[in-house]
């Protein structure tokens, strides 16, 4: 990918440049398709079809019992997932608690992050392409479908929020504003948590020994408060993302798991947190974990670009080596790598890039899927597979591409002091 293709300095029709105007038809496009397909079981799910916004109404109805999450039941996530399920299902249970008015709210939730995901997208393209390719990045973002259908499925919408927030304050140097948004995105899920190796790489070791201890303090002090919280089902919860099968990765092909990545479907026991759906790995995870350390500290130990574009390179190729290094994969992981791409890349290879991930993807998840009984049968494996390999030969090609960028120095390196 180059950016030979990338958009001008400035745009032409003052309609564009209008940031209002673009917030305007992001959230009405989002608020009119929510009307005219709303969920309304069990006729249609309307966009949450094939999201997960029933399973965690499932678990958020179980107030209604008494019961909380951590302290009566084991929930696979980090607290913000649990107090924004659980505080839609609190406001809607007034209603009755129908799964139509907690998705409609969530989603309306959703989208309010998603816009915010829209506005950081403008500003830190603004920052590190200029105003025209900045303004250009943002309507980019907001013609694309993944984004839209992922805010109607999962949580990924807030961790890309908490991504983009704690990159754009870095950028500014901002870095407690950062650190306090990393850690946000850490307690929602812990990936956001990568930015710590950017932060040792790109800023003196004060600073980054300063980031490090208020992104992992707050991130521990809240789980710690969600433990002293939970009863038996504590430790389970935060050991149960450690503890699936692998799924949708070249790792579960390996391994003979040709299904999601599901969870165990009671959980009362504490014991099925950990226990495994699918097959046990064929490489153990310490191993694959070793390798890709290697491969992290490589380019660590070998990066030489120290600018703004630099520092975010760093960051994304942080996330797609995480990526391949998961057994699991999840097409809700999209809506973070989406601004990563179009930021590192500002051009029509980027765009078209974005644009195959997500047909791969979503081939796999959910046309595939929507034809079995949870696990791909033998006939379409092969087909399978081969969407798991194009999605992970991708994935090695927007690392490498960035590898590239980070061994040679930018502009404001060799323009700096030494």
């Amino acid at each position: 990918m180059t950016n030979s293709d990338r958009a001008p300095s400035t745009f032409g029709s003052p309609l564009l440049r209008d940031g209002r105007l673009l917030v305007y038809l992001f959230v009405s496009f989002r608020l009119i398709l929510l009307l005219v397909h709303q969920p309304l079981p069990p006729y249609t799910p309307g966009l949450t079809g094939f999201g997960d916004f029933a399973y965690f109404h499932g678990l958020a109805s179980l107030a209604d019992q008494g019961k909380l999450p951590y302290r009566d039941y084991w929930f696979e996530y980090p607290p913000v997932v649990a107090l924004v399920s659980q505080g839609v299902y609190s406001v809607i249970s007034l209603r009755g608690g129908d799964f139509t008015a907690y998705a409609v709210m969530l989603g309306l939730v959703l989208t309010a992050f998603d816009v915010g995901n829209l506005l950081l997208i403008r500003r830190i393209g603004m920052r590190l392409h200029g105003p025209g390719t900045g303004i250009a990045l943002a309507w980019i973002y907001a013609m694309l479908p993944a984004p839209l259908i992922i805010s109607f499925w999962s949580f990924d919408t807030i961790v890309a929020f908490f991504t983009l927030l704690a990159i754009a304050s870095l950028i500014d140097a901002q870095r407690d504003r950062s650190a306090i948004a990393d850690a946000l995105g850490g307690l929602t899920k812990l990936m956001p948590l990568i930015l710590l190796g950017a932060v040792w790489r790109f800023r003196p070791a004060r600073e980054a020994l300063r980031y490090s201890v208020i992104a992992i303090g707050i991130t521990a002090a809240g789980l710690l408060a969600m433990l002293a919280f939970a009863g038996p089902y504590g430790l389970p919860s935060l050991r149960v993302q450690f503890s699936k099968s692998s799924a949708e990765t070249v790792w579960a092909l390996m391994d003979g798991n040709y299904t999601t990545g599901i969870l165990s479907p009671n959980h009362f026991d504490p014991a099925s947190a950990s226990q495994p759906q699918g097959n046990p790995p064929l490489i153990p995870a310490l191993v694959r974990t070793a390798i890709f350390a290697v491969i992290g500290l490589f380019v660590y130990a070998t990066t030489r670009r120290r600018d703004n574009r630099g520092l975010l390179a760093f960051i994304s190729v942080s996330f797609a080596l995480l990526y391949l290094w998961s057994a699991n994969w999840s097409p809700q992981w999209q809506v973070v790598l989406i601004p990563l791409v179009l930021l590192n890349f500002p051009s029509r290879q980027g765009v078209l890039f974005i644009i195959t991930l997500a047909f791969v993807s979503f081939i796999e998840y959910p046309v595939m899927f929507a034809h079995t009984t949870g696990a791909i049968p033998p006939a379409q494996v092969p087909l399978f597979a081969a969407l798991i390999l194009a999605r992970t030969l991708l994935l090695i090609g927007f690392a490498w591409a960035l590898y590239r960028r980070l061994r040679v120095p930018g502009l404001e390196d060799v323009n700096s002091p030494s």
